[in-house]
């Protein structure tokens, strides 16, 4: 068992929070040939493999205290930006997960409702939105692809689902409930991403 290819890289990558998808080329690829076999060989560890159904992998958490203090961030990141999509009435999925977006063209603080939303994570001037891609990055949720512009890889998912389920609720609801009674993050709790 373990004369698994790429078995150190991989580990060290998962065991990171990093989620291995198809821009990891080899080590992705191992995992797609012998998950059954690195997924037993983890379980003997005590982690578990997840290998998500849009075909990218990570290590599940172990514990609700591994909660990243950037999943908030990244959740009303995210919330804003499909909200901001879906209201210039562009297709969301194809836009977020194939567009290159600029650091500096985002529109996180365009709005009352969405500065609102992000100072309640400790987001409060568009720099500190560069601070949760590099997170991204990180995690392989996304990846720079010049010094402002970056765009989303398939882990992403994760979160863009809970995301827009979030934002169809919120046009359902906007009629009925003021901003200040509307928290992205009470949505988000409960969540199990983990990231």
């Amino acid at each position: 068992m373990n004369a698994l290819p790429q078995l150190q890289a991989i580990f060290e990558k998962l065991k990171s929070g990093y989620h291995i998808s198809l821009e990891d080329g080899l080590l992705h690829g191992r995992l797609m040939e012998n998950f059954d076999e690195y997924a037993e060989y983890f379980e003997g560890l005590g982690l578990k493999l997840i290998r998500h159904e849009r075909d990218f992998f990570y290590f599940e958490p172990t514990e609700r205290e591994t909660i990243s203090a950037y999943l908030p961030k990244v959740a009303v990141f995210a919330y804003v930006l499909i909200d901001h999509i879906a209201s210039q009435g562009q297709p969301i999925e194809e836009t977020i997960m194939t567009a290159t977006f600029s650091l500096r063209a985002l529109h996180h603080f365009s709005l009352d409702s969405y500065r609102s939303h992000l100072r309640q994570v400790g987001l409060n001037e568009p720099d500190d939105l560069r601070d949760v891609v590099l997170y991204l990055s990180r995690i392989g949720w996304a990846k720079f692809v010049g010094i402002e512009e970056f765009r989303f890889l398939r882990p992403f998912y994760r979160i863009f689902e809970r995301c827009l389920e979030l934002s169809k609720l919120s046009d359902q609801r906007a009629a009925d409930i003021s901003p200040e009674g509307h928290s992205v993050l009470g949505v988000m709790e409960g969540d199990h991403l983990d990231a």
